[in-house]
């Protein structure tokens, strides 16, 4: 029997006003005890349609309703003698267990209604899809990373002020923003992270992809024959000043979209591009000029008058882009 057609047969006889109060109370404690069984029943199967968690929702309201009612009515009985009082006691007592009981069924509904929203809210999440390169071995994104919120569908603070961005380094929480705090710039050059949204539990990379680690540019650049030179291949053939240009023989096309400062000023938008990696602990040759520092973490720039791929490890408060490899 359909669960809809087995609620509905549960609350079809209603209550009469023939009965007696003890009557009333025990029908009533049985289609409570029902709501349960049914609840149980939902979570079990897992299933957490809207139509059907609102209709015991509906009749959880309607059953505390004709519980509050009978208090009421026994409040006000003229019946004094001791026994009556009694009676009338005990009869309150049963309605108060019964109505504990149904607070803990409507917060088991309210809970399933609230899972359910926030699976929808997440399945409603639009992934950006990214233009890509396969080099050799690699997969990386064509362009900067550029999403607001985490692979979850938790949002990324945007941080636009300079108190705001020293204030979310300073306590380590991820943010966000374009560079100037223009949304033109995003448009152009993406977004820029601090290192706590690259490293946060719940995946700043989109579904399919994982943020650039160390080792992953270094691959990169001994792929374009060494990182005095791998710059130079990977800048786009536009955009930098001072004809810094590059030849994009790739099609990785590398933009100057600059940098933010832990102390939240920006720099070199058109002369350089910093992009962050995920690894904190480098195993690069050059780790005896940089060493590895817990408040730091690895990243690369690309300058427009120089033809190299630098490494460097710098505080996790910057902000720097971000490009991720399948």
């Amino acid at each position: 029997m359909k669960i809809s057609i087995f609620i509905f047969s549960l609350f079809v006889l209603g209550i009469s006003f023939g009965q007696s109060k003890k009557e009333q109370i025990e029908m009533l404690s049985s289609q409570i005890d029902s709501l349960n069984r049914v609840l149980q029943t939902e979570k079990n199967l897992g299933i957490e349609k809207t139509a059907t968690i609102s209709d015991l929702n509906s009749k959880v309201l309607n059953l505390e309703a004709q519980l509050s009612k009978l208090n009421v009515e026994l409040d006000n009985s003229k019946e004094k003698s001791d026994k009556t009082k009694g009676d009338i006691k005990s009869l309150q007592n049963q309605i108060k267990i019964k109505a504990d009981s149904i607070i803990i069924v409507r917060n088991e509904i309210e809970k399933i209604q609230s899972s359910t929203s926030e699976n929808k809210s997440n399945q409603n999440i639009v992934q950006k899809e990214y233009k890509s390169i396969k080099y050799k071995s690699q997969i990386w994104m064509a362009e900067n990373l550029d999403v607001a919120t985490f692979k979850n569908g938790d949002p990324i603070q945007e941080v636009k002020t300079v108190a705001e961005w020293k204030k979310a380094g300073l306590s380590k929480q991820p943010a966000w923003c374009y560079y100037d705090n223009d949304p033109k710039n995003g448009e152009k050059y993406g977004k820029l992270y601090n290192w706590y949204a690259v490293n946060d539990p719940r995946g700043l990379a989109p579904e399919g992809w994982r943020i650039s680690t160390d080792e992953d540019w270094l691959t990169l650049g001994e792929n374009l024959g060494g990182d005095e030179q791998a710059g130079y291949y990977l800048k786009s053939t536009t955009g930098w000043d001072d004809d810094g240009n590059g030849v994009n023989s790739i099609g990785f096309n590398s933009i100057p979209s600059g940098f933010r400062l832990n102390d939240g000023l920006f720099y070199s938008l058109n002369s350089k591009a910093y992009y962050w990696t995920s690894t904190i602990n480098s195993n690069g040759p050059w780790t005896e000029f940089f060493k590895n520092n817990p408040s730091k973490a690895w990243c690369r720039y690309i300058a427009g008058l120089m033809p190299d791929i630098f490494p460097k490890n710098d505080l996790k408060e910057m902000g720097f882009a971000v490009r991720c490899v399948k």
